[in-house]
């Protein structure tokens, strides 16, 4: 059996999970990215190169996420590596959201990574070693977005709870807590237009002691820390790549109003 390491990456469609592939994929591994858009996902691996594959996965769907992670193994036998990716926020995230609304953003951020990481752990515990790897957000610390924020916050303690519960396998888990990622004007996940996401983008990073806003690199190389043989003795960990804003969850600074 080729014991090449493999590292399935969800939501896999998306820029960021484009970007973690990437990282990975130039330390050694097999990249597999998932994400319910089969098309988009299928021209994200072709993108990657090399062995790089894609597949079919809607992490709200136990049947759905079995049967992805079955053709993983069928493929290669193995996943060394699980990133947790996939989520979603939406505008409509606020105290008078409606219940679909809520229960949506909590299906896809927290059952979704669930769901995700049981189909994966009899893999891992046969291999007796595995790493286990959430993006969550500085959300869960600062607030915003009410149903992100818990669902992330939800999403940090399954992880201290995988991370208690998996040790005896050689398995880690931890997390990835990013701030305000950017992206490309036109294409941002709230479908504001350029000028408004400028704007947010202004006020994020006079919050961000390192005046910047993460990048997809920022966040990838610290994926890649936790994959690594490096953090091997590292588990229930969450790090956040936020530039120092989570220290700061206060609304509104006395620099806002300027």
């Amino acid at each position: 059996m080729d014991l090449k390491r493999v590292a399935l990456v969800t939501g896999g469609a998306g820029a960021l999970g484009r970007g973690i592939g990437t990282r990975l994929q130039k330390d050694g591994y097999r990249i597999v990215l998932a994400d319910i858009n089969a098309s988009a996902c299928e021209i994200a691996a072709k993108e990657l190169g090399g062995d790089a594959f894609s597949v079919q996965m809607d992490v709200t769907s136990a049947a759905s996420v079995n049967s992805a992670v079955a053709l993983v193994l069928e493929r290669w036998g193995r996943i060394d590596v699980l990133v947790n990716n996939a989520g979603v926020l939406v505008k409509e995230d606020h105290c008078e959201m409606d219940e679909t609304t809520f229960d949506r953003i909590v299906q896809i951020n927290l059952k979704g990574p669930f769901l995700v990481t049981k189909a994966v752990i009899p893999a891992m515990k046969a291999q007796g070693q595995g790493r286990l790897i959430a993006i969550t957000s500085r959300n869960s610390l600062a607030g915003g977005m009410p149903a992100y924020g818990a669902s992330k916050s939800g999403l940090d303690a399954l992880t201290v709870s995988w991370a208690r519960e998996l040790g005896t396998w050689n398995i880690t888990a931890n997390a990835v807590a990013p701030s305000s990622i950017a992206v490309t004007p036109g294409l941002d996940i709230l479908n504001r237009t350029p000028e408004q996401q400028q704007a947010s983008n202004r006020l994020a990073i006079s919050r961000t002691p390192i005046q910047r806003l993460a990048t997809r690199e920022d966040i990838a190389g610290a994926v890649a820390y936790f994959a690594s043989e490096e953090a091997g003795f590292v588990t229930g960990e969450t790090l956040y790549v936020a530039g120092g804003s989570q220290l700061a969850p206060v609304g509104r600074y006395a620099s806002d109003q300027n």
